[in-house]
């Protein structure tokens, strides 16, 4: 809790005068044993507002091209790769990873490249068997399910972050380092199969196309390494930044518009009303806290009916798929307090429900079927 006082104690990341990723990291880190980042996120919001894209009195809900998923996906689906960006504190953009995951499989997409799924050196980690997988937001259960959900539609698993000793041996910044090297190793996978059609999940602005003075994002390294390859780029993370802002565009179209699911939003001038011309398209989430349309009721990625039933001791409650035996995959972690429902609805599959007591001893185990 110390990390919570602090921030209850200052008013800007400015008045700590540490980084403000430093901060994250400790409250990722908290969170991550409970599975619960509801607090985490009301308290990063107190920050977000300096990088809120705002509405403007001369906007106009009718000057945006707005699509489902499902639509766009059918738009795109003669790309070779999608990347799409994922905001390390806001959930919902696993949540719509795993609706283009499901959409885009109809496509021929046949491969999920994550920048979590760590490397051991700088090779790219290709066809990840889901047992070997780690990394560290598959802590969390929402990219466990995100990950376990590309696995149950038989997608090839990579990794392709570049390892800091690699880039200690190079002349260029780590930055320039780091993303030229997971470009490299995206492009790495047409040479395993020229007919590959990738999805890949990357961090913020790593997907980025377009170069500036300060960064150089993989996206636009891809491009120069793959010019034959139509890429589509999605930035899932500058408008759900906006939570808490009250004249964010974010709360302005979510108001406009009475929506449950994620939502692609596209400028008819080229995205200069919202803020650059570096991305194909934005998605636009109905809300900030994924679990109510997630895990509390049965959706496209969620369509069984999983039961809790707690008992009297239990303190923690911890759903793994069956196979994962090294219980470095979850896909569901709450504190018996925090259950809104006796139930989660979660993908088909096989899984094990554990529950621990106050002192995270487990002191029951079920395994449940829902092939």
């Amino acid at each position: 809790f110390i990390v919570i006082d602090v921030f209850n104690k200052y008013n800007s990341v400015k008045d700590l005068n540490v980084d403000n990723n430093y901060l994250i990291t400790y409250l990722i880190n908290y969170y991550n044993q409970q599975g619960n980042y509801k607090l985490a996120n009301q308290l990063i919001n107190k920050f977000n507002s300096n990088k809120s894209i705002l509405w403007k009195d001369n906007f106009n809900i009718k000057d945006f091209e707005i699509q489902n998923i499902e639509k766009f996906c059918n738009s795109i689906k003669e790309s070779d790769i999608v990347l799409l960006n994922d905001h390390h504190l806001f959930e919902s953009s696993r949540y719509s990873c795993s609706l283009f995951l499901r959409e885009l499989k109809k496509y021929g997409f046949n491969y999920f490249a994550a920048e979590d799924f760590a490397l051991n050196d700088n090779e790219l980690l290709f066809n990840i068997n889901q047992n070997d997988l780690d990394g560290y937001y598959l802590k969390q259960p929402t990219y466990g399910l995100m990950t376990h959900f590309a696995s149950l539609n038989n997608f090839i698993l990579c990794g392709y972050d570049a390892s800091s000793s690699i880039c200690d041996q190079k002349n260029i910044t780590k930055q320039q380092c780091r993303d030229s090297t997971q470009a490299a190793n995206i492009s790495k996978i047409f040479k395993n199969n020229e007919k590959a059609k990738i999805i890949v999940f990357g961090g913020h602005a790593h997907i980025n196309k377009t170069n500036n003075r300060n960064f150089t994002p993989m996206g636009f390294y891809l491009q120069k390494m793959l010019p034959e390859k139509k890429i589509i780029s999605i930035n899932q993370v500058s408008l759900i930044s906006s939570y808490g802002v009250e004249n964010s565009m974010q709360k302005k179209i979510v108001d406009s518009l009475k929506f449950n699911e994620p939502l692609i939003i596209k400028s008819k001038l080229h995205f200069d009303k919202i803020k650059d011309n570096t991305y194909d398209a934005y998605l636009i989430h109905p809300n900030e806290n994924p679990f109510e349309y997630w895990y509390y009721s049965k959706n496209k990625v969620n369509t069984e009916k999983i039961n809790l039933n707690p008992p009297k001791k239990a303190y923690y409650v911890e759903i793994c798929p069956a196979s994962q035996f090294n219980k470095k995959i979850c896909v569901f972690k709450s504190l018996i307090s925090d259950l809104n429902k006796k139930y989660i609805y979660l993908p088909k599959s096989n899984y094990k429900i554990n529950y621990y007591n106050a002192n995270y001893q487990l002191i029951y185990g079920i395994h449940i079927n829902k092939f």
